[in-house]
């Protein structure tokens, strides 16, 4: 059974990418697998650390509390559902990772690097022409993969970068690796997507500088210049094709929506004076009329100062973990990318709204499950 459970589990991350419609296959997976594990104890349950745990009930307090400021019961429950969901899955792949160890961290990430390959491919290819151009994974020029949104698209591919460039840096590299690393890299840049870009060069940036700051070596700093210069020759090519480049032409300039995201955030920033508790889960687009294009405020204007304060808390204790743990020499490089991939989601989340991305709050585990699975923590983290 538990061979089983595993499996299902890998099949449960392969499938993180697919969600075109709501719920997506992952969420009811997702579910299946919680009620078995804690069903039959495949999972075990750490003594989370207080603050961890503090900041989770805070958060959900302040949603409940913020209920009594909605204009809308039905849209505020269903927003509500889905944080719940999001904060379910957090504890479960810490859950997880606590259960299983180093096997469950690779399971989880095995089935994360499945599920980003699959989707680039389908996506590059589909733009391409060379299968079927399905409106659905290709939008308005925009590489979607099995997306809803080309700008969740892009930024689900920027761990997977991470990962795989660090697999190529390592002493046996192995060609695979070079074909991930290229294919989600080429989908990034195919969504079009302005802070996915944006993204993967503050993380990407960000690895670097750790990877060679903590352990500095000249000779692989030699090794790693021809790569980099393939790379780039490769994707100078790639973008000097006249229907990518007219593209890309078109998504650098300024155009009229950025306007009026900029004067919802001020707008945002308004409301969130007037109202200390929030007005309430999934009220923001109600109350304005359109999203604020910025995680943060939409969390701190819909679950007030004590929901904003618990979010930024759980953020920084995610960073704060993962970046100590990269500086130790000889510690999991995956604290390196879990900490770089970090920096690019949350500066993503200034021109988006992330809180409700399934893979942010994987992100947010991540640093935790690594240090478990290396630790070998059997009581509290």
């Amino acid at each position: 059974m538990k061979n089983i459970y595993l499996r299902l589990v890998w099949v449960m991350m392969a499938i993180s990418g697919i969600v075109f419609f709501e719920p997506a296959p992952m969420d009811f997976l997702f579910i299946i697998v919680l009620v078995i594990g804690l069903g039959l104890k495949l999972l075990r349950l750490p003594r989370y650390n207080d603050i961890i745990f503090g900041s989770i009930y805070v958060l959900i307090i302040a949603n409940i509390i913020s209920f009594f400021f909605v204009s809308s019961t039905t849209v505020a429950l269903r927003y509500f559902l889905i944080t719940i969901y999001l904060i379910l899955s957090f504890l479960f792949f810490i859950a997880f990772s606590f259960t299983y160890k180093e096997k469950g961290l690779k399971i989880l990430f095995s089935g994360y690097i499945f599920s980003a390959t699959v989707s680039a491919c389908v996506g590059i290819l589909s733009y391409l022409s060379i299968i079927p151009t399905f409106n659905q994974i290709v939008k308005f020029g925009r590489v979607t993969g099995f997306f809803k949104d080309p700008n969740v698209f892009g930024p689900f591919m920027v761990p997977i970068i991470l990962y795989s460039f660090s697999q190529i840096l390592a002493p046996e590299r192995k060609i695979r690796w070079y074909f991930i690393f290229s294919v989600c890299t080429i989908a990034n840049i195919l969504s079009y997507s302005r802070a996915a870009w944006i993204n993967l060069v503050l993380s990407l940036s960000v690895f670097l500088f750790l990877k060679y700051f903590k352990n500095p070596n000249i000779r692989q700093i030699f090794k790693l210049i021809p790569i980099l210069a393939v790379f780039i020759i490769g994707i100078y090519k790639f973008i000097t094709i006249p229907e990518v480049a007219s593209m890309l032409e078109t998504r650098f300039a300024i155009h009229a929506y950025d306007t009026d995201r900029f004067n919802t955030q001020d707008r945002a920033l308004i409301d969130i004076a007037k109202f200390p508790f929030g007005i309430g889960p999934g009220q923001t687009e109600l109350s304005l009329n359109y999203a604020t294009h910025n995680g943060y405020l939409r969390v701190w204007l819909e679950n007030g100062h004590a929901g904003f304060l618990s979010f930024i808390l759980i953020i920084f204790i995610s960073l704060f973990t993962s970046l100590r743990r990269s500086l130790i020499k000889n510690e999991n490089e995956l604290h390196i990318i879990a900490f770089s991939s970090l920096c690019g989601i949350l500066v993503n989340g200034f021109v988006i709204d992330i809180i409700h991305w399934r893979h942010l709050w994987f992100l947010l585990a991540l640093p935790l499950m690594v240090m478990i699975a290396d630790s070998g923590y059997d009581e509290k983290i």
